[in-house]
């Protein structure tokens, strides 16, 4: 085991895992944008779910904090190395892994990456109707059927970072969202969408969620995120603008205050 430290915070991942020298010498300063978001506004004392959990960079960090961590993937290789990485710790019962797609009908789809030359385990594999030699077929699970096995009724915090499939799943999770009114912190990737379904989604993250804020907590409002994303799809396009950064968006039912807290 190899024990990784982040802001006076440590975890174990395994001695096998997958981009273990991305962990020993790239964690520490890795997206500490989101560290912050998750340290200001997560409720410990609530279900955290964790949609792309990849390897485990978010889940290991809070799972030592939190009730319920929960945390789904469709990369067979990546999904394993975070099976033997939570296994490492002494989690207990808080954690429950789910190998599986978050989609918007339970059913069997194909999830890869070819287009963009993607590799299992590398974080960037996706939906996709290509069926070639790196799309594989996996189960397409709905948010209620993980409400209904997980028993889930308290979810406070909800991390999506899904490679382009939040253009997919958002609406078909507004009801839940609207009765568990967990925080959304989402990334969301305009490269990877066509327009039109980038438009849609972020309309729709703004009808569901009453605030709408970016990392910096600053309030937001529709037409201007709308335009900000559209026009840094062509800049990313174009290799003007990096595709990993400046995308995430911190979705509320209540207010964050000037202290970066959520006002009860």
């Amino acid at each position: 085991m190899i024990e990784i430290n982040k802001n006076n915070l440590s975890f174990y991942i395994c001695d096998d895992t997958i981009r273990k020298d991305w962990f020993i010498n790239n964690y520490k300063n890795w997206e500490n944008f989101s560290f912050k978001v998750i340290d200001d506004l997560v409720d410990y004392d609530k279900t955290f779910i964790d949609i792309g959990a990849w390897i485990g960079p978010i889940l290991l960090y809070v799972a030592n904090k939190s009730k319920c961590v929960i945390g789904i993937d469709c990369d067979h290789v990546a999904f394993d190395s975070l099976v033997k990485n939570v296994n490492c710790n002494d989690f207990k019962d808080n954690v429950k892994l789910e190998y599986a797609a978050l989609y918007n009908k339970n059913k069997l789809i194909y999830v890869g990456g070819s287009k963009r030359k993607s590799e299992w385990g590398s974080s960037e594999i996706k939906f996709t109707d290509e069926k070639d030699l790196i799309s594989k077929q996996i189960s397409g699970v709905t948010i209620d059927y993980l409400v209904e096995k997980y028993n889930i009724n308290d979810c406070g915090f909800v991390k999506m970072d899904i490679e382009g499939g939040e253009s997919v799943i958002i609406r078909s999770m507004s009801d839940f969202f609207k009765i568990q009114k967990p925080i959304l912190y989402i990334s969301v990737h305009p490269h990877l969408i066509q327009k039109r379904s980038l438009i849609r989604t972020i309309k729709d993250l703004f009808d569901i969620f009453p605030y709408v804020y970016d990392i910096n907590y600053i309030l937001l409002n529709e037409e201007d995120t709308i335009n900000r994303f559209v026009e840094n799809k062509t800049k990313i396009k174009k290799n003007n603008m990096k595709s990993n950064i400046g995308h995430e968006l911190i979705c509320t039912f209540k207010k964050i205050n000037t202290k970066n807290e959520i006002i009860n």
